[in-house]
């Protein structure tokens, strides 16, 4: 079984949006976070989808997964305080899902990355499979530095060797059960990020690269880039949906 769980309880304080979290915030008439569902709703290699949303909005989220008929949607749990917390509250209902956390794979993305193409969850999922960690990266197109505190470069990194983390991540459901609860255990709740954690915890991660178009929508220019890629849809300048 292949379970995604859907991280839908960011506010968006980016976003300047009027006190409406940014999956919410609507293009064409339709909330962000459906455009991402309906991805994982046409896949073959989704079984179910947990969605993980923040407190209060759990109603409207709701709504909105029986307005668009989202069917592969079986549970929908509340969030912590990070993003840490909120993915463990998605991992423990996928557990509650799963008839083999040995075998089953758990994919993880965000409402906001709504252009995630199909290709790249199968391709996630296949390879998720193979070698039980998996992430979606990005090659940097402008130049990485580290700059100090003193506001001055310390180094120039060779952007052909550097990738970008992006989403989805796939793994295997009971590694990351393990590595979550050994993270808890020892008092660690600070991680940005799965990807961080799981290194730290000195889990191999294999990378699988995707498009530049799998933005996050995090800031108005996002959004705005986004809204143009669904409205030259709409005027059919495009024969698909591929970016």
């Amino acid at each position: 079984m292949n379970i995604a769980i859907i991280l839908a309880g960011g506010v968006g304080n980016r976003m300047h949006a009027k006190d409406i979290p940014k999956q919410f915030l609507l293009v064409a008439g339709k909330p962000i976070i459906i455009y991402t569902l309906e991805k994982f709703e046409a896949s073959n290699d989704i079984d179910k989808i947990v969605l993980v949303c923040k407190e209060g909005y759990e109603e409207q989220l709701s709504s909105y997964v029986e307005q668009y008929q989202v069917k592969k949607v079986a549970a929908i749990v509340i969030g912590g305080e990070t993003r840490q917390d909120s993915l463990y509250q998605g991992v423990v209902a996928a557990r509650g899902l799963s008839v083999d956390p040995e075998k089953d794979i758990v994919l993880i993305h965000d409402a906001v990355r709504p252009a995630v193409s199909m290709e790249l969850i199968s391709k996630t999922i296949e390879m998720a499979k193979q070698h039980n960690a998996v992430i979606s990266v990005g090659r940097p197109i402008e130049t990485i530095m580290i700059i100090g505190d003193d506001g001055f470069v310390k180094e120039v990194k060779n952007r052909n060797v550097c990738r970008t983390g992006k989403a989805p991540h796939a793994y295997n459901l009971k590694l990351l059960s393990s590595v979550f609860e050994k993270s808890r255990a020892d008092g660690r709740s600070d991680y940005i990020d799965d990807e961080s954690m799981m290194y730290d915890y000195d889990i191999p991660l294999f990378t699988v690269e995707c498009s530049d178009a799998n933005i996050k929508i995090t800031n108005r220019m996002d959004y705005i880039v986004f809204r143009s890629f669904i409205w030259a849809l709409e005027d059919s300048q495009f024969e698909d949906e591929t970016i």
